[in-house]
């Protein structure tokens, strides 16, 4: 199966805070996938590193295109978004 998004071992650090220890995860097409976690778990942090909205470690592949190293608005176009909660209502 051709996987949309595939992320490994990505690490988000605040300074000294380390907010997400290589997480891994990927999507399929066709897939949907939940991220779950108590409030401070590092949801936000690593949705934030995959659209490279903040310094991440670790490999985001995109379509199977290395995306990493891709501004954020270079990953929009990618096909990556992210919709903060409460923003928008229809």
């Amino acid at each position: 199966m051709s996987k949309l998004l595939e992320v490994h071992g990505l690490s988000v650090r605040y300074g000294s805070v380390q907010a997400v220890r290589e997480a891994s995860i990927a999507v399929g097409v066709g897939e949907v996938v939940a991220v779950l976690g108590a409030n401070g778990a590092g949801k936000s942090s690593l949705l934030k590193g995959i659209m490279g909205l903040v310094p991440a470690a670790g490999g985001v592949r995109l379509d199977g295109a290395a995306a990493e190293r891709w501004p954020p608005h270079r990953r929009l176009q990618g096909g990556a978004v992210l919709v903060p909660e409460g923003v928008a209502s229809l």
